[in-house]
Parts: C-alpha cells; structure tokens; sequence
C-alpha cells in the first residue's frame, strides 16, 4: 500500500490488519516502518499524535506519552502524523478483510476510514451512525449533518482519518462493508 504524505498535518488511517503472521499485534512503530525494514518512513516524521498522546521525534529518538514501540496499532484509528516534507511511503501491510466492531463515543471521536475504495459518507457508515452524527472534520474543512444528510457532498477516502460529533454513543458494526 502507498500513502502519499503532505508537508505538515496528515490525518490518516491505515484500515489494515494489525495482527503478523504469527497472530502477535503489531505496534504503531511495526507498522509505520515496516516492522523495522523501512526505516526511512519514520524519518520525515517529526510528531505523532494518536488518542490524546504525543511522541515526538529528535535525532531519531522518540519521545513523549506516546510510546510507539509499545503501543499496539489501531486499524480504525486515527493518526495525526507531522511530515516535514511530501513524501509518499510504502507499506507492507494487508487491508482489513472483514468489517470490524469498534465504540463511538457521544461527542468527539477520532475515527479512521478502514475501507479499501473512497465512498460517500452515507454508503460508509450505517444508518444509526449518521442518524446520531452532527458533524465530521476532514482535515480540510468541517460538515455538518442534517437529519442523516451531510449539508454538502463529503466522501471519504482510503488512508484518511476523520473527527465526529455524535449525539450518543454507540457500539459496534458502524461501517457499511
């Protein structure tokens, strides 16, 4: 898989499978470099931002309340990753085959988009998520949604993450697949 990064703020979400061929988890440091063989991907990287922690990155050392050596990577996750230049970055991973049960919580979520092709919001995610969504954040701009509507054309797409407001919380399938 490719991800194209930008110079700055990238939201993404790598909709993967987080588990190795011997069924261990794999860390947010696996995944980013390749289970240590790409090295290099983790070099553009100044700071990452995952569920309210932070590591940050000085002389190839990382610190901060993120521990990404230890801290198992989340496939629904969303990841805000600081790029000091565009590069594009080249994972080995395997997409999530399956649709996979996560919690939204009422108000603020950080959520990623797991699905292999970009879809419209309203193809995404099932019909209690978007009756109980008020708004989604791209990293481009904020929506608001009306009665199951967003109030303009908002597709997500492969490797992004979002933000969402949610009037009450909810578990489980979310995701149309």
């Amino acid at each position: 898989m490719k991800v194209k990064f930008k110079s700055g703020w990238n939201w993404i979400s790598l909709g993967v499978n987080n588990k190795d061929e011997g069924n261990k988890f794999r860390t947010i440091y696996d995944i980013l470099s390749n289970n240590g063989l790409n090295k290099h991907n983790l070099s553009n990287i100044d700071e990452i931002r995952y569920n309210g922690k932070c590591a940050l990155q000085n002389n190839n050392e990382w610190n901060g309340t993120l521990n990404i050596m230890n801290t198992i990577f989340d496939s629904c996750g969303l990841y805000e990753i600081y790029c000091k230049k565009e590069t594009t970055s080249v994972f080995n991973i395997s997409p999530l085959t399956e649709n996979k049960s996560i919690i939204i919580r009422k108000d603020w979520n950080n959520i990623g988009y797991p699905l292999c092709n970009n879809n419209d919001i309203g193809d995404v995610f099932s019909s209690i998520v978007m009756k109980n969504m008020t708004e989604i954040h791209t990293v481009k701009e904020k929506i608001k949604i009306i009665n199951t509507q967003p109030e303009k054309e908002c597709e997500l797409n492969t490797c992004n993450g979002y933000k969402i407001n949610m009037k009450k919380g909810i578990e489980g399938e979310v995701y149309n697949n």
